[in-house]
């Protein structure tokens, strides 16, 4: 049975795997495959976010109590999402968004080491084995639940409520 922190290992390798796919495409100038690639990671990215913030990131500032390192893994997710909203939506030319995934492979990277560094030997060291384990079937089944809205969506946070804008035309006399 894996823990929370083989879990989050794995999908750390997993993510640097598929940067390298996506590096790798660009360098043989394949944009597509390269933007093809880049969907299915930044949806994986996000799906994994949503598990983290839900799951895993509420048990380690309770029973670890890591809440300042929380507070700024969150932070560093919000600028990784920012940055794929911005990969996502953004009309910007080829270079600019080769760039910008070079930018955002740097963002995931950094946040991996953060959280292997500073938040897995703490809570290591403050959980139980019972709570390890359960804390990657969680994390597992949070994450597969949130694949489907991953991919289409480009916030796992609810969006604002825009005002509605009705022009009206005046009636000719």
């Amino acid at each position: 049975m894996l823990s929370i922190f083989d879990v989050l290992t794995g999908q750390h390798r997993e993510t640097e795997e598929l940067f390298a796919d996506v590096q790798d495409a660009i360098d043989t100038a394949e944009l597509p495959l390269a933007r093809l690639v880049f969907q299915l990671l930044s949806s994986r990215l996000i799906a994994g976010m949503h598990a983290e913030h839900t799951r895993v990131y509420p048990q380690f500032a309770r029973c670890a109590g890591l809440v300042a390192e929380v507070e700024e893994a969150i932070k560093q997710h919000d600028a990784i999402e920012r940055a794929i909203n911005h990969v996502r939506v953004s009309t910007i030319s080829d270079d600019q968004w080769c760039d910008a995934i070079a930018r955002l492979a740097t963002l995931v990277a950094d946040h991996a080491d953060y959280e292997a560094c500073m938040l897995f030997p703490i809570a290591r060291l403050a959980l139980t084995t019972e709570q390890v384990h359960g804390l990657a079937m969680d994390y597992e089944r949070a994450r597969t639940e949130s694949v489907p809205f991953a991919g289409v969506s480009i916030s796992y946070e609810p969006a604002p409520e825009l005002p509605i804008y009705c022009h009206v035309r005046p009636r000719a006399a």
